[in-house]
């Protein structure tokens, strides 16, 4: 039985640095260098990103991922990592079963 491994790349629009999750470093955003990681291990087979950021979004598609528009009220400063993955595990269980959800910050 092959597992089904999703990759969860998630990133918030709001923050002192303003854009930092697409931030061009070595002429790509950044986030797509935490997306080709998960895009060339051949273990993981769904892809998704979560953000409030429309920008980040549209970049995270642009890398092959399935956009999850995260709610503003977990979109704050405060807001709990846990929470904004229980948000997004709620959306992506209408794609079918996922055994394993590697959940990756896109600033890193």
């Amino acid at each position: 039985m092959k597992l089904i491994i999703a990759s969860l790349i998630i990133g918030r629009g709001g923050s002192t640095f303003q854009d930092k999750n697409i931030v061009p470093i070595l002429g790509h955003p950044l986030l797509h260098w935490t997306a080709n990681a998960a895009l060339n291990c051949p273990d993981i087979n769904k892809f998704y990103i979560s953000s409030d950021c429309v920008k980040i979004l549209k970049e995270g598609e642009k890398a092959g991922y399935k956009s999850i528009k995260r709610p503003t009220k977990l979109a704050s400063a405060n807001s709990q990592s846990c929470d904004t993955v229980s948000h997004a595990l709620d959306v992506m269980k209408f794609d079918g079963n996922i055994d394993i959800v590697v959940v990756q910050h896109a600033n890193v």
